[in-house]
């Protein structure tokens, strides 16, 4: 499910064109160590073989709760 919603906002940021800057926001449903894997290792080699799109995750907590929160954010804004 996470390497989805990963996939999801990456073609989702790629999809409006050509833009000066784009922030990709990664939602984890994990705990602080994922956010700071993210931050600190994937989102710089990211960044790096893409300019112009900054990556930025936030945490939601562990484990269903932080699902539950991330799923009722994406079924508010459809």
């Amino acid at each position: 499910m996470k390497t989805r919603m990963f996939l999801l906002a990456v073609a989702l940021a790629f999809s409006g064109g050509t833009a000066a800057q784009t922030t990709l926001n990664v939602v984890t449903a994990g705990d602080q160590n994922m956010v700071d894997y993210v931050n600190n290792y994937l989102a710089p080699k990211f960044e790096a073989a893409n300019p112009g799109v900054k990556v930025r995750a936030v945490g939601t907590g562990p484990g269903d709760g932080g699902s539950q929160k991330i799923y009722e954010k994406l079924s508010a804004q459809q």
